[in-house]
């Protein structure tokens, strides 16, 4: 029991030291390979935080959303504590969260199952 409240009491640092000890891991790896495995390594764990990001994103939009569309839906009942100054923010928040998701290449690959550079033809916007 006691290694259970220790846990809960140094989590932070515990945290800490876990991201902290990662590069380290990453070298540990690639050992054999030289700073050439060490960088691939790096490099392979960088790219895995582009899609958490574009997923992140989404949900502080459809949260911000939300909040634009119950702040108007509740100001009509009592306006004085609803204010409408505040949805301007949220729809701002909404705009940028939601647009940075829909113009990211995770969303194209999810829905459409290609790649950004397949999904938009170059011959487009060309005139003959």
């Amino acid at each position: 029991m006691s290694l259970i409240t220790l846990i809960k009491k140094q989590s932070v640092k515990l945290t800490a030291l876990l991201v902290l000890s990662t590069p380290f891991l990453a070298f540990a790896e690639a050992n054999d390979k030289g700073i050439a495995g060490v960088t691939k390594n790096l490099t392979e764990a960088a790219t895995s935080f582009g899609p958490l990001i574009s997923i992140a994103a989404f949900i502080v939009g459809m949260g911000a959303l939300f909040k634009a569309v119950t702040t108007i839906m509740n100001h009509s009942e009592n306006p004085r504590e609803n204010p409408l100054k505040n949805v301007v923010f949220y729809g701002l928040a909404a705009a940028v969260g939601l647009g940075y998701t829909f113009s990211t290449t995770t969303l194209v690959q999810t829905l459409f199952e290609k790649d950004k550079s397949e999904a938009v033809d170059d011959k487009i916007f060309k005139v003959n």
